[in-house]
């Protein structure tokens, strides 16, 4: 009868083993007896007797041939097999249409990385891809366009019919006006404002874009930034941290400890402790001797001096502090209560206890 070779269980056998039995199957004369008999210096086979000579020859064949096999053995065992590719699940990119609060190039960029990731060609994209990307109004007017030729023409098209009116003038003047915020750090504008140009002006050139950030950043970096030339704005971005760096340190620096809080008071600072600067009252000009007040005119800067040396805040910093120069940190002269305590006060009352 006939044989099923799909029900027949045939065991696995590697490419050495295989190689193997083949060898000893088809050349049993090839055997390890066979290469013991051979001596040192003496081909395989080689014998006195002229009449086996094609013993000899078919021997050294039979060893050629055994060779090749070895060889071909160890290059199958050293070649690896090739790693699996992976694919990552990802996530389709989805835009609904005109009211969608996407904008065209966010939606554009995520639909350029799914394709690099997923490995998927263009034709793949515009048949496949597309048509589970754009949903709502989005949909209707794909399955009202012809069958895009490329992925270019798709995102000129796509672009004329879902980017606002007035889209080019309206980039160019948020361009403009998009400056740095006061809690936003140097790099972080120069990436933002960098994405932004390429979005408004394409073609436009590196320094152009440097001179815009250096024209429309944080007026604190300016001193960091003036007169200064950046080539690149990759230079740029390596100063600009530089500079975020220098404004940590200025947030994080702590004055050193006093001297008798320290294990070493002899390496510990040794000078006075630094007060904050008392600013005068908002009122330190309306002395109340009226007769300094007649003195005092902004014509006469005597009279103004006067008024500002006899001003009751001047005397009191003098009597607390001493000289400003010599100000340190000492307490306050313990105040006197303008008022008797509450039983002094009513002790004449009657009924009072």
């Amino acid at each position: 009868g006939r044989v099923h070779f799909s029900r027949v269980k045939l065991p696995s056998v590697s490419a050495h083993g295989f190689l193997s039995a083949w060898r000893f199957y088809f050349f049993p004369a090839m055997s390890p007896t066979l290469r013991s008999e051979t001596r040192d210096g003496e081909k395989p086979g080689a014998s006195a007797d002229p009449g086996a000579r094609p013993a000899d020859a078919q021997a050294e064949l039979l060893l050629k041939v055994a060779a090749m096999c070895d060889a071909v053995t160890q290059r199958l065992a050293v070649q690896q097999s090739p790693e699996p590719e992976l694919r990552p699940k990802l996530t389709v990119p989805v835009y609904t249409g005109y009211n969608d609060a996407k904008s065209i190039a966010d939606f554009l960029g995520e639909l350029d990385v799914y394709k690099a990731a997923s490995g998927a060609s263009e034709s793949l994209v515009i048949s496949g891809i597309l048509p589970l990307a754009l949903q709502s109004s989005a949909a209707c007017w794909l399955r009202l366009q012809p069958t895009f030729t490329s992925l270019a023409e798709f995102e000129r098209q796509f672009r004329a019919e879902f980017l606002p009116p007035g889209y080019e003038l309206q980039i160019l003047r948020e361009l403009e006006s998009r400056t740095q915020h006061p809690n936003e750090s140097l790099v972080q504008y120069v990436r933002a404002l960098q994405e932004l140009t390429r979005r408004a002006q394409p073609n436009a050139f590196e320094s152009e874009i440097i001179a815009r950030v250096l024209r429309q950043c944080h007026p604190k970096y300016h001193v960091y930034l003036h007169g200064r030339t950046f080539e690149t704005i990759e230079e740029l971005a390596r100063h600009a941290r530089s500079t975020e760096e220098i404004f940590h340190a200025q947030k994080s620096y702590l004055p050193p400890p006093l001297a008798a809080n320290s294990l070493e008071p002899a390496c510990a600072w040794q000078g006075p402790e630094a007060i904050p600067a008392l600013r005068p009252p908002r009122d330190w000009h309306r002395v109340p001797n009226q007769s300094s007040r007649r003195r005092s005119s902004f014509g006469s800067m005597r009279g103004l001096l006067e008024d500002v040396r006899r001003a009751p805040w001047c005397r009191r910093l003098k009597q607390v502090f001493g000289p400003p120069q010599l100000w340190t940190a000492q307490p306050l002269p313990k105040r006197v209560p303008k008022y008797k305590p509450e039983a002094e006060r009513n002790k004449w009352r009657k009924g009072w206890k």
